[in-house]
């Protein structure tokens, strides 16, 4: 069952540019791992653009669990922890229990998928 991460923190006034050069730079090693991510992206608050969320996902809670053993995970925060005022928290993991496609293609409900 794919497997979600999520992780918040706000970024210091001025540093944006230094988190996502931080952020793309540890994306490179990201996906040059055997563990890597389905996806990561970054989301930004439009009425507070200083409040981030992180958002990686994996194919099962076990690769989500190996590349955190491979300690990317904790590499990740090493990088942008000096481009936070509020360091990034422990990712907090879900499990996919529902999703679609606008097409009406594909229906996941609990299920490997």
């Amino acid at each position: 069952m794919h497997y979600m991460t999520v992780t918040e923190c706000r970024v210091s006034l001025g540093r944006m540019q230094d988190f996502v050069s931080q952020v793309q730079q540890w994306e490179q090693d990201a996906w040059a791992s055997s563990q890597a991510p389905e996806f990561h992206g970054v989301y930004l608050q439009e009425a507070d653009p200083s409040r981030v969320l992180l958002v990686t996902q994996f194919t099962s809670r076990e690769a989500a669990e190996a590349f955190a053993t491979s300690g990317l995970t904790a590499r990740f925060r090493e990088r942008v922890v000096n481009c936070t005022e509020t360091p990034p928290g422990e990712p907090e993991g879900f499990d996919l229990f529902y999703a679609s496609l606008a097409d009406g293609s594909r229906v996941v409900f609990g299920q490997d998928g």
